[in-house]
């Protein structure tokens, strides 16, 4: 399977899903007041912490389907089998807790000043049934990433993404339905997606192992360690990545909270749009791995893809980074929250940056089979970090808190960057950083002057502002192209296709 076919189609699909939401989002604010927008912020938070109940397993099931799908499929299907039955399960216990719990966060945790507290109650118990039916389809599509068919996986995004977004807002724009009709919507695009996944992987499935559903606990045992590895990993980058936002969900008024959602909805995409790459790099390289170890096709596959990561990513968040004041006041069609979330928004975006350049440490141990590294500097970052975010969501503002978070990242790039190439792949760490780096660089040189011509006094018709500042976007990213040699010889065999 090609990397290069995987990943456009990837970058197809997240980039549809993204822009949809990021089109599309805050337009509710028109439709919605700010509280029942508030609402959809949370909604978005809750789904992003209990994917943590996952336990690992979808991951466990990308490499096994990398590395056992199409040569075992029987062991795979026995390995499947026992996943499936255990996200069943889950997914049932995520509905009867959510809707004990419901009554309890409408009352003590949201802070609701206009909304009926019944009528949030009943919102929350649809985003319940929601997020644990997506659970559950997570597993179907982490099968369909480590089979390398990225393509079907990213007509099924596409498919579900135009009815969860376009959909939504025509349920809410034009038939004015109200925010408790719009979440039971959402749950309803939910079991389409989950049916539409189950059937894309069965068809894949030998029929002589299809329908072998027993549990088998051996296989399940043989993963676990790797999957509670990955668990904790991921607990605790929750509480190292959005612990101040889980802070704000409670410590905020609910409209400034969906004011804060919006600018992490933003600052999110950017990570988003990474993943593409990031998703077609993890199958290809653990075959490698597999196959040859850390040899020099390994390593200049590693390479290139942290330097396309940048070059993708880097002009896009500078720009928006820089131009967020009014990026937002498009957006949202609210002034407040152009001024309440332009510092935030720059923050966010630039640390939101950092970390997907932070992946290339997790791909190195990850490949390896082996997260013991990433778990103690994720143990000894939440240890130190999480209650410093947590404090200052209380007592400080989120452009503050934003800050802060951004600096970790940072931190986190450089110090645990150096010392997880030092151990696993040495001297790899210096042109590792400076594929990173080179596209973030070229892209400032084209961003500081605009905004030092232009800042915030852009003109007042939205799409003569939206086309500066694509134009901007799109200069930096020609510059960052042009001045790289992956970037030079992408172009070439782009330029080949076309002629």
């Amino acid at each position: 399977m090609s990397v290069r076919r995987n990943s456009f189609a990837n970058f197809v699909g997240v980039a549809y899903g993204s822009a949809a939401a990021l089109l599309i989002v805050p337009q509710y604010l028109h439709h919605m007041s700010p509280e029942a927008f508030g609402l959809i912020g949370f909604f978005v938070l809750a789904q992003s912490w209990l994917a943590l109940l996952d336990m690992g397993f979808s991951q466990v099931i990308v490499r096994a389907a990398a590395v056992h799908g199409r040569e075992s499929p029987g062991d795979f299907r026995k390995l499947l089998a026992s996943v499936e039955w255990l996200f069943l399960a889950l997914a049932i216990a995520v509905v009867l807790i959510g809707f004990m719990l419901a009554p309890a966060v409408a009352r003590f945790w949201l802070q609701i000043s206009t909304l009926s507290l019944d009528d949030v109650e009943r919102a929350l118990d649809w985003m319940v049934i929601a997020i644990s039916l997506r659970l559950w389809t997570a597993l179907y599509k982490s099968c369909l990433q480590g089979l390398e068919l990225q393509i079907r996986l990213n007509v099924l995004n596409v498919a579900t993404s135009t009815l969860r977004y376009p959909g939504a807002f025509v349920l809410v724009a034009v038939y004015d339905a109200g925010f408790i009709e719009f979440f039971l919507y959402q749950a309803a695009v939910a079991v389409v997606e989950l049916l539409a996944a189950v059937i894309m992987v069965y068809v894949l499935l030998p029929a002589r192992h299809r329908w072998q559903l027993r549990f088998a606990g051996r296989e399940l045992h043989e993963v676990l360690p790797f999957a509670l590895s990955i668990a904790y990993g991921s607990t605790l980058s929750a509480l190292l990545l959005q612990v101040d936002r889980l802070t704000f969900s409670s410590v905020l008024p609910l409209a400034e909270f969906g004011f804060l959602s919006t600018v992490t909805l933003i600052a999110t995409g950017i990570v988003q749009l990474g993943g593409p790459v990031v998703q077609a790099l993890l199958p290809r390289l653990t075959a490698l791995f597999a196959a040859d170890g850390d040899g020099s096709t390994f390593r200049n596959l590693y390479l290139d893809g942290a330097e396309a990561l940048a070059l993708l990513l880097a002009p896009i968040a500078i720009t928006i980074a820089f131009f967020g004041q009014p990026l937002l006041r498009i957006w949202t069609g609210s002034e407040q929250a152009a001024l309440w979330g332009a510092w935030p928004l720059f923050w966010y975006t630039l640390g939101s940056l950092i970390m997907t350049f932070a992946t290339g440490p997790y791909l190195l141990q990850y490949v390896r089979g082996s997260l013991r590294l990433h778990t103690i500097f994720l143990s000894v970052g939440a240890l130190i970090q999480t209650p410093v975010l947590v404090f200052l969501a209380f007592h400080y503002d989120a452009s503050f808190v934003a800050l802060v978070w951004c600096l970790f990242r940072a931190v986190d790039l450089v110090l645990w960057g150096g010392i997880v190439h030092w151990r696993l792949m040495p001297g790899l760490f210096l042109p590792w950083l400076l594929r990173c780096a080179g596209p973030v660089l070229s892209s400032l040189v084209v961003v500081l002057p605009a905004f030092w011509l232009l800042g915030t006094g852009l003109p007042t018709h939205p799409a003569v502002s939206v086309l500066l500042m694509g134009g901007v976007g799109l200069a930096s990213m020609l510059l960052a192209v042009a001045l790289s040699p992956l970037g030079r010889r992408q172009c070439r065999v782009v330029w080949s296709w076309l002629v």
